[in-house]
Parts: structure tokens; sequence; C-alpha cells
């Protein structure tokens, strides 16, 4: 679903076997099945690009020191979704999702969340598009 390079790279330090987008062709959607079904990997062209210009690009992503779940949790919040909100969408309790707030912030040096929004944004885990505005969710 998610085009950024961190998506990809967090869902197969999760254990993803393949990573595909929205634009994937469909005759590449099969050979991503195929492949993995075989036991192999698979990476959409247009991800792999992404991936190696990001890893060509320089210095790593402050995204690379979060786990899936709280790099998940970062591009919630960061999206302008509530503690409560996301705690309802992933099945966790609002204390859980304070604490990994509270971790993300620690772990990629966020002073504020209004930093935390700029270091997710600059990381690629949201773009203007992905922002929510209306009031249930701010």
């Amino acid at each position: 679903m998610h085009a950024g390079p961190a998506f990809a790279l967090k869902a197969f330090e999760a254990g993803a076997s393949g990573y595909v987008t929205k634009s994937t062709k469909p005759e590449d959607l099969l050979s991503a099945v195929r492949t993995v079904a075989g036991g192999g990997r698979f990476l959409s062209e247009d991800i792999a690009r992404a991936v190696a210009a990001d890893r060509l690009a320089g210095p790593r992503s402050v995204v690379e020191h979060l786990g899936a779940r709280e790099t998940e949790i970062l591009r919630l919040l960061a999206s302008g979704m509530t503690s409560n909100a996301i705690a309802d969408l992933l099945n966790l309790s609002q204390k859980t999702v304070r604490n990994h707030h509270y971790a993300i912030k620690s772990k990629i040096g966020a002073n504020n969340d209004a930093h935390l929004v700029w270091l997710a944004v600059s990381a690629g885990l949201v773009s203007m598009a992905d922002a929510r505005f209306d009031v249930d969710h701010v």
C-alpha cells in the first residue's frame, strides 16, 4: 500500500517475503506471488528503485531505529490521529499507544510532537495527502 522505502524495509524486518505497491502491474503481482510461494523474496520495481535510491542517498532515516509497530504508530500519529483512535484501530490499550509514542520520541530524538511530525514527513512516512484534519481525528 505504501510506496516509501521505509515501509518496505520495515515490512521485511518484520518477516515479509515480498512487497508490492498499488501501482504494481498485474503480471508483476502474479510474479510476486509465485516467487514468494516458491520461497523467494520479491520487491516491485518501483519500490526496489526507491529503496536503492534511499540507500545510496547517504544518511539513514530516523525510522531505522524503530520497530515495525513503532513505525506504524508514528505514521498514524503524524497523519493526525489521536492516541485513542490509534488504540482503537490497532486493538491496543491507550496506555500502550502512549508508551509507544513516548518511546518513539525518545528513540528518534523528537523534542515535541511537531518535531515528531516533521521527522515522519522527512522520512517519507506521511505526506500532506495522508494528513487527517477532520474533527474526529485531531
